[in-house]
């Protein structure tokens, strides 16, 4: 598979009152045409901005977005509204991210472009809504007379409405219960398999990762930790915080039958207005050495495909 997205070197800041803060610091990676790449890392880590920044609703502060070899960051105005159908999102809470005032029809038909044919694009909203498992009935409702699992249905098939090459899913299923989830993350991989979409799938959730991502990257405090396939990740997990993460997964206790207690990991969220220097995980790390508070760690290929930034992988480990 080819790269459709390759991203490198993205810094993305917001400036506030106490001064600037740094959401994403020299992130890298890339995407390949029909692949689902996941994000995952606690909230506050800068998955949500990197995501935007890659859609183009914040300006990057530095770096490149290069979408089939086009670099996005360096576009604006009429430069940048050509790629606009070509990358669309998928929000969290589809309630907040449809207008309650507009029916289905019209949130969905808006993006379509078929002249001025208003039979064409209501037959074309049809069709959508089909294509998402959605009654064509649905088409006058408003938001509010859907379930939430309709109203995600609709969100994506409002990002499907100007065929894009790549959908960026914003924690598409952490509002929604365990059932409606395995229905809308079963949904994206048909979509996927029908279309060769590729997927930037943002969720705080490693096991709803693993279950849609081919690859997946952990970002800690603005940066990318480690990358691996979804399974490599999970079974064969590198980084300290990444390990952390797993474990504090709750799983069944099979001598008890309970759900047992989860691995909290210690310590909070460094300030991203102030980041530890060195490796931003150390000051929580089970595993920190001298080095760690001082020289920060690039990531490096462990195995094939498996990549992560940690001294503990870079030689010279002694404590």
């Amino acid at each position: 598979m080819t790269d459709l997205l390759e991203v490198e070197n993205l810094r993305v800041s917001y400036r506030t009152s106490r001064g600037s803060i740094q959401a994403v610091h020299d992130v890298s990676f890339h995407i390949r045409a029909g692949e689902t790449f996941g994000l995952v890392g606690e909230s506050g880590c800068g998955k949500s901005s990197l995501g935007r920044a890659v859609i183009r609703l914040l300006d990057p502060e530095s770096g490149s977005i290069r979408l089939n070899g086009v670099d996005l960051a360096s576009l604006s105005g009429r430069r940048l509204k050509p790629y606009r159908a070509l990358v669309q999102m998928v929000f969290q809470d589809p309630f907040s991210s449809l207008d309650p005032r507009h029916h289905i029809g019209r949130l969905i038909g808006e993006p379509i472009s078929v002249g001025h044919d208003q039979r064409g694009k209501a037959e074309r909203v049809r069709e959508l809504l089909v294509i998402v498992g959605l009654r064509p009935e649905l088409i006058d409702r408003l938001p509010h007379e859907l379930s939430g699992g309709q109203r995600q249905r609709v969100a994506i098939a409002r990002a499907l409405a100007v065929s894009p090459e790549l959908v960026i899913c914003d924690e598409p299923v952490s509002a929604l219960d365990v059932s409606l989830q395995a229905q809308i993350l079963n949904l994206l991989a048909d979509l996927q398999r029908a279309k060769n979409i590729a997927y930037l799938f943002i969720s705080h959730d490693l096991g709803v990762v693993r279950y849609i991502a081919h690859r997946a990257a952990v970002m800690y405090l603005g940066e990318l930790v480690e990358v691996a396939t979804g399974d490599e990740l999970w079974l064969k997990a590198a980084h300290p915080y990444t390990q952390a993460l797993i474990e504090a997964v709750p799983h069944l206790d099979p001598h008890n039958h309970r759900i047992s207690d989860k691995h909290i990991l210690a310590g909070d969220l460094a300030n991203p207005a102030r980041p530890p220097s060195g490796c931003r995980f150390h000051t929580r790390c089970p595993h920190v050495m001298p080095r760690c508070s001082v020289e920060h760690p690039e990531l490096r290929e462990v195995a094939p495909e498996h990549f992560v930034a940690c001294h503990l992988y870079t030689g010279g480990n002694s404590q």
